[in-house]
């Protein structure tokens, strides 16, 4: 009990930082599929679907080779906080146009784009700050917890969606 104590308070950062992320991944994951699922009630298009999942990669494969270099000549917390600041406010943005009955197939395309943005810089700038939040005998556990809040993510996200639904 003691030796867990003791991991867990020279991870605490780390930790809180994780669970942070992985409730921000479980979110973009539901708010994804939500929309696909709204495009596709709304049109009964399978290709506007597919637009909408395009225009989600196409940025994210763009982006991709600058996205660590950017993390690395960057403050990562700052692009951690503008990442997670972009991707809220596009959801937010999404859901008042929603709830007030305004919301068009084209807002769904740009909010994609901004929400492929947003996760494409924050990956690299949050994989960067595990070296330094964590102690170096603490690094393998650190990458172990990111993998499992990602698979966590990828197997309770769409689960959800689908009771929601």
């Amino acid at each position: 009990m003691a030796a867990l104590k003791q991991i867990f308070s020279s991870m605490r950062t780390f930790t809180i930082i994780w669970f942070g992320q992985l409730i921000s991944t479980i979110g973009s994951s539901l708010t994804g599929f939500a929309l696909g699922v709204w495009i596709y009630e709304q049109t009964g298009s399978p290709t506007l679907f597919a637009i909408s999942l395009f225009v989600y990669f196409v940025p994210r494969v763009i982006l991709s080779p600058f996205a660590g270099v950017l993390a690395d000549r960057l403050d990562r917390r700052i692009v951690m906080l503008t990442s997670d600041a972009v991707a809220a406010l596009a959801t937010l943005t999404i859901a008042v146009l929603f709830f007030s009955d305004n919301l068009l197939i084209w807002h769904v395309y740009v909010a994609n784009v901004f929400f492929a943005i947003a996760n494409t810089l924050q990956w690299p700038a949050y994989s960067a700050a595990t070296t330094l939040l964590v102690p170096k005998e603490h690094l393998g556990r650190a990458g172990g917890m990111t993998q499992v809040g990602e698979a966590i993510s990828s197997l309770i996200a769409p689960a959800v969606a689908g009771i929601l639904y």
